[in-house]
């Protein structure tokens, strides 16, 4: 097989692999994803250009064929293996495999220089050791890179890339002394070293997309599992208080309610309603009376048990769900917070008070659903309310005993 034909082949397998970066999907998921993708696509298409350019020599002048193409080929290893590096969250490469490249570059332009004849082939060996032998130390820094950055055990897709790292740097340094042992002026490139070397880089490519490939997926799935946690908080969760919301406190009340029905447990709730909270917001403002909001859901979370439920309810109004809780029990809760809420001075208000009104009610046996709860602790609240506030009320006697 000819080298322009061996070359070719290998543009053409770089080239899909830049489409399959493109393509697949995973790779534009995060941020990570996305700056991995352009790294490592940047590089595969500098790979494909150098490639094409170095198959086209005697068609193109050797400036292209042999110093540009090489150049290309330096960069674009670089930069894949420096997408790697992104992908896994290790630290920027080294400094160094930049200077070097580019130092690289500059003498094999140098030797074209000395020998700038059609075939060139006086310096090819040193031209090829200038090329091969920096690939081998970014593939041999990479792999030091990831045996010290990497906790134990790696991924299956850190494996993939630590096994191409390794086998790019035996290549690389094979190559070179291969190389070494061609004598005259027969061209290396179309030798069986050539061929040897094509496959082996091909090999060596493989493995490093496959494993790219794997750990980018491992970083989708993270990030969905991270995204659907995030909207199942934000479904049950109040976006202003940070408590749960009415709809979650709702689900977990029915199964509460069930289990109370079963096995006769206490069930009490705790419907918390903020006095003259419009007085709150016409004198301090909607950013104040968010912030009483806040501070109040955070003062009556403290003490609560890991299975008690507070809720923003609506507007200025609270729920408590407490399980296994009795009314004389809930009324101590409830003396509970309204104590902490007089004895607190709010930031919001400058340093002023609020109070709450609180009405307490407890599961009976004759309770279709929640909302028969829920409407006996609201109308002991509105008792609260007419009493004079800043106090609680108990509705009526429960079924369960406590």
């Amino acid at each position: 097989m000819s080298h322009p034909t061996q070359t070719l082949m290998l543009a053409m397998v770089v080239q899909l692999t830049v489409l399959v970066l493109v393509s697949y999907p995973a790779w534009s998921v995060t941020d990570v994803g996305r700056e991995t993708r352009r790294l490592a696509g940047r590089g595969a298409m500098q790979i494909t250009v150098g490639i094409m350019l170095m198959s086209a020599r005697g068609v193109v002048p050797g400036v292209a064929s042999i110093v540009l193409a090489i150049g290309l080929l330096l960069n674009g290893y670089r930069s894949v293996y420096a997408s790697v590096y992104v992908l896994f969250g290790l630290p920027p490469p080294p400094a160094w495999e930049r200077w070097l490249t580019g130092l690289a570059t500059m003498a094999v332009g140098a030797l074209w220089a000395a020998d700038p004849s059609p075939d060139a082939t006086v310096f090819v060996q040193p031209r090829l050791l200038i090329a091969s032998l920096p690939m081998a130390a970014i593939s041999g820094s990479l792999l030091l890179t990831l045996r010290r950055k990497l906790t134990q055990p790696w991924p299956l897709g850190a494996r993939y890339v630590a096994s191409a790292a390794a086998f790019g740097c035996v290549i690389n340094v094979g190559r070179s002394v291969a190389f070494l042992f061609v004598e005259g002026r027969v061209d290396p490139l179309k030798t069986p070293i050539a061929v040897v070397a094509v496959t082996a880089s091909l090999a060596s490519s493989l493995l490093l997309y496959i494993g790219m490939a794997m750990q980018l997926e491992t970083h989708a799935r993270e990030h969905l599992l991270r995204t659907n946690a995030e909207l199942t908080r934000q479904a049950f969760t109040d976006g202003l208080t940070g408590i749960a919301n009415r709809r979650h406190l709702e689900s977990i009340a029915l199964v509460e309610l069930a289990r109370a029905r079963r096995h006769g447990w206490a069930l009490t709730v705790l419907l918390i309603d903020i006095d003259h909270f419009k007085r709150v917001n016409d004198r301090f403002g909607h950013a104040a009376g968010d912030n009483v909001l806040r501070e109040t859901a955070q003062r009556m979370l403290v003490g609560l048990r890991s299975h008690d439920v507070l809720a923003r309810w609506g507007g200025e109004e609270f729920a408590l769900l407490l399980p296994h809780c009795s009314p004389t029990d809930a009324e101590k809760v409830a003396e509970r917070i309204l104590n902490s809420l007089r004895q607190a001075t709010l930031p919001a208000l400058e340093g002023g008070r609020v109070t709450v009104s609180i009405g307490i009610a407890a599961a009976r046996h004759d309770d279709d659903d929640f909302q028969a709860v829920v409407a006996r602790a609201d109308h002991a609240l509105y008792r609260a309310k007419d009493a004079g506030r800043d106090q609680s009320m108990l509705s009526d006697e429960p079924m369960f005993a406590a």
